[in-house]
């Protein structure tokens, strides 16, 4: 599960980037929370699609009569692809979660997306796998790179281009 999870985290940067790229920084709370609540709605909408057609499945399995329309959601290949687009929008969801961190004023981590704020709401400046923190360029740099990219920025090198250990 914590290889998925790092793949689920490397496709969420890219989903960051890809906003990134088409949308600024969100203008303030109110705005990111709005979009943030939106992408949340639609993976609810996506789960509960997926939740009707399993149901259909388990009737069909206890072998109720179902309407012929019934039928096609119940092919494990639809349920398959009803469950990934809940994934995809849940990654959505959470980039924009991403999103909304760097567009709030001293919360951005310019280089690593792994440095999450405290119970307060406050970013201290270290990455949680980087020994010697990060640093806090424009939100630019951090927006036009692609997740590979990023992640070797944070873990490959400090800013003065010595090697740091993770």
């Amino acid at each position: 599960m914590e290889k998925l999870k790092e793949n689920v985290m490397k496709e969420i940067r890219r989903e960051l980037d890809r906003s990134n790229e088409k949308f600024p920084l969100f203008n303030n709370p109110h705005e990111g929370y709005a979009v943030i609540l939106e992408e949340a709605e639609e993976t609810e909408e996506a789960l509960e699609t997926a939740r009707a057609s399993l149901a259909v499945l388990w009737d069909k399995i206890k072998g109720k009569t179902l309407p012929s329309y019934l039928a096609a959601p119940t092919h494990p290949r639809r349920l398959t692809e009803e469950y990934a687009l809940v994934a995809c929008e849940a990654i959505q969801t959470a980039a924009m979660c991403l999103k909304y961190g760097l567009s709030l004023p001293g919360q951005e981590c310019a280089n690593c997306v792994n440095a999450y704020p405290d119970t307060d709401g406050h970013v201290d400046g270290d990455c949680d796998r980087c020994e010697n923190g990060s640093s806090y360029a424009a939100l630019e740099v951090y927006a036009g790179r692609a997740a590979d990219e990023q992640e070797k920025a944070c873990h490959g090198s400090n800013t003065q281009g010595t090697e740091v250990r993770s």
